[in-house]
Formats: structure tokens, C-alpha cells, sequence
């Protein structure tokens, strides 16, 4: 069996970091101790023993569900745009600023 996972505040600061999350130390704590339960759930998950279980791919029979292509009249660019607020001259609608610098 692997090792279990420590979850340590260091941890969760160096995820929060990567994900450019700007967390409390009261955040921090919180997510350290819901963190270690989680990975105390699956710790858990584990130690059942699946040797008997066949492997499957997707719990569901999926099926395609997709229709033939059928080409048909579409929208003009005129048309298609005429309900947007902002829209270029060369049709991209424009919208509010997504990243500050």
C-alpha cells in the first residue's frame, strides 16, 4: 500500500500559490483539516479489496447520441450579431476584460 499523503499547511499555501489563490491563514487551516479528511475518505476507498471486480470504462452504456450533419441555411453575420452590444466591424463580439493587469 502507498504512502498516506501528509497534508500540511506549507502544502496548502504552495497549492494556493500555484492556483494564484490568495487565502486567510483561517482558509488556510480550514482547507488543511478538509483536505486531511479527504484524503483519510480515500485512504479508506483503498483497502477494499477489487480483485474480483471487472474494470470498466464508464459506469453508464454510453451511446452516440450525435445526429447526421445536415447542411441548411444559416444567419447571416448581420443577423447573427444584430442582438449583441458590442461587436467589431469585423464581427467578434467584445467583451469586458477578463485578467487586470
Amino acid at each position: 500500500m502507498k504512502e498516506k499523503i501528509k497534508v500540511t499547511e506549507e502544502l496548502i499555501k504552495n497549492v494556493a500559490e500555484i492556483a494564484r489563490l490568495r487565502l486567510t491563514e483561517h482558509e488556510i487551516k480550514e482547507f488543511t483539516k478538509d483536505c486531511e479528511k479527504i484524503i483519510e475518505y480515500f485512504s479508506k476507498i483503498q483497502e477494499v479489496d477489487t480483485s474480483t471486480i471487472q474494470e470498466i470504462f464508464h459506469p453508464l452504456d454510453v451511446k452516440n447520441a450525435l445526429r447526421e450533419d445536415i447542411i441548411g441555411d444559416s444567419l447571416s453575420q448581420d443577423e447573427a450579431t444584430k442582438n449583441a452590444i458590442h461587436v467589431t466591424h469585423d464581427y467578434y463580439f467584445k467583451g469586458p476584460k477578463a485578467i487586470e493587469k
